[in-house]
């Protein structure tokens, strides 16, 4: 094993996590093939800004590859303080190095998924502190700390490592590929087509995310962050409240919708008898089945009417 600095930048669901799972799984069975305990790497998952059950899937999948016994879960969820957030990965890292201090490893990794995230933790931490007398400075040089932190030591200094595997969402819908023209394979690799994983629409293997529950929850950061600059009457945001409650109606089109957008469409072509009846409601009570069943007819309906088209 060469420690290094790998990452993998790709649109959300291309198969990044489990192509480093695949890999973390090979280096440890090629060290169960050898019978070098001394070799056997030691890992540490640093996962930042996830929903807790993706969390609950990568715990799952690391059982699945028999990778659980020799590696360390630092998780900080969505749900989290943003400065704890913020820290998981250097304490990720710093575990690592505690290991090759202490000789229970010679070969730690360390992966960070993701990364991307954690430059947005970083500055929704800067935007609040600016609000403060005397305003934090963050640095996002971090993260080249952490990479310069990956190493390689010579067999007369040990033949330690601490190897960095970087995952990145990149923004929009087009995966970024990177590599380096140093990049040595088997020949036997080479000349039998294998390939790793890249993306879902080629066909291959992909990451087992919970894509309803990330997309639901960018809705819900839509819909509070990019209201409108207008005043919002109180149907706009019951209307609103309503279709995040059934945020399926949206993350299952085809394309991506703006929340306001929908809501919007949603008020101007609501009937005068569900206008009505909305209007009559206690807001201090709950809406009766049979206008929720209603609404949620209609709101289905107008939906799709507009943005779904017909083969």
């Amino acid at each position: 094993m060469v420690a290094d600095v790998n990452g993998f930048s790709c649109n959300r669901g291309s198969g990044k996590t489990r192509l480093a799972l695949d890999i973390l799984a090979q280096q440890v069975l090629r060290a169960k093939h050898l019978q070098d305990t001394a070799s056997m790497p030691r890992i540490v998952y640093v996962a930042v800004g996830k929903a807790p059950a993706r969390v609950t899937q990568i715990l799952q999948l690391l059982t699945q590859l028999d990778l659980l016994p020799y590696c360390t879960i630092v998780a900080a969820d969505d749900r989290q303080p943003l400065i704890m957030q913020y820290l998981a990965p250097f304490a990720g890292c710093r575990i690592a190095e505690s290991w090759l201090n202490e000789g229970v490893t010679k070969n730690a990794i360390v992966v960070y998924d993701d990364l991307s995230a954690h430059t947005m933790v970083g500055s929704q931490t800067y935007r609040k502190h600016q609000t403060l007398c005397c305003p934090a400075r963050l640095s996002f040089s971090g993260h080249t700390n952490l990479m310069e932190r990956s190493t390689q030591f010579s067999e007369k200094r040990g033949g330690t490592s601490l190897t960095s595997l970087v995952l990145a969402d990149t923004p929009g819908k087009e995966d970024a590929a990177s590599g380096k023209e140093n990049i040595l394979l088997r020949h036997a690799i080479y000349f039998g087509d294998m390939y790793p994983s890249l993306s879902r629409r080629f066909g291959f293997d992909t990451e087992p995310e919970d894509q309803e529950i990330l997309d639901s929850r960018e809705l819900v950061q839509e819909f509070f962050v990019q209201r409108p600059f207008h005043r919002l009457d109180e149907d706009a945001v019951l209307l609103g409240a309503f279709v995040l409650a059934h945020h399926h109606v949206l993350t299952r089109l085809p394309q991506k919708v703006s929340v306001w957008d929908a809501i919007h469409h949603v008020q101007r072509t609501l009937p005068d008898d569900l206008k009505a009846r909305l209007d009559v409601c206690p807001r201090n009570e709950c809406w009766s089945d049979a206008l929720v069943d209603d609404l949620y007819s209609f709101v289905v309906s107008t939906i799709r009417a507009k943005y779904v088209r017909a083969p």
